[in-house]
């Protein structure tokens, strides 16, 4: 949402699918265990946004939340511009 607020040409299914992306990889970070990624997982702000552990099932969460997010912004883009 904050990616087509702040570049509206962008494509929003573009958007969307980086977000599942982007978001999927993070997930797959968490299989590799190198020391640096381990450091910084030993930080409160590294557990919340690397996470600490692969779960298979969360990738619902992230395909359906990206879903949701391109449908609200397709759904603002034709409320607030409709002619």
């Amino acid at each position: 949402m904050l990616v087509v607020l702040i570049l509206p040409r962008f494509s929003q299914i573009r958007v969307a699918v980086a977000v599942c992306l982007a978001t999927c990889g993070v997930e797959f970070l968490q299989l590799w265990t190198p020391p640096f990624l381990q450091a910084m997982r030993a930080t409160l702000p590294g557990r919340l946004i690397l996470g600490n552990h692969f779960s298979l099932s969360d990738f619902i969460s992230y395909f359906v939340g990206s879903f949701l997010g391109w449908l609200w912004v397709r759904w603002l883009h034709f409320t607030c511009f409709r002619l």
